[in-house]
């Protein structure tokens, strides 16, 4: 195409990237697309068009190839950790590495995938416990009388 296009182009006249993008554009439309190809003995406009209708895909095939895919390690404890972010999966895959499969956008759905085999949701990991069940609570110490005359180091 360089060996055609550009030969056909007065170089001088051009002022700008924006200006050979229209004429480059142009050029493929009304000449290269039109031109019988020496290989194929189509033109490449007709060749494609041999080819419709072409498929519409479906919203949920055009989501599943937007999204990105990243290998982890799942912990000991069936975790991963996702963009600073710990999320619990199956625990059979202890050990294991994964490919989570998510939206940038929305790191709140994930899949689990180990060898190519759906093992569900990556779920945010929640801490729900600090202390043991029996410990009692501490209680605020109660504040004493000061005495007469004392003072306070500050």
């Amino acid at each position: 195409m360089r060996e055609q296009f550009l030969v056909e182009v007065d170089t001088e006249k051009v002022t700008d990237l924006a200006m050979l993008n229209r004429l480059f554009t142009s050029w493929v439309e009304q000449v290269y697309h039109r031109r019988v190809h020496s290989e194929t003995g189509q033109a490449p406009l007709e060749r494609w068009m041999a080819g419709a209708p072409f498929p519409t895909p479906t919203l949920d095939a055009l989501r599943e190839a937007f999204r990105w895919s990243e290998l982890r390690k799942v912990a000991k404890t069936a975790t991963v950790s996702l963009q600073s972010n710990i999320y619990n999966v199956d625990p059979s895959l202890v050990g294991r590495q994964v490919e989570l499969v998510f939206d940038p956008f929305d790191l709140t759905d994930i899949d689990v995938r180990f060898q190519q085999r759906s093992f569900g949701k990556a779920t945010p990991h929640q801490i729900t416990r600090h202390a043991h069940p029996k410990a009692r609570p501490e209680t605020p110490v109660a504040a004493r009388p000061r005495r007469p005359g004392s003072t306070t180091c500050v």
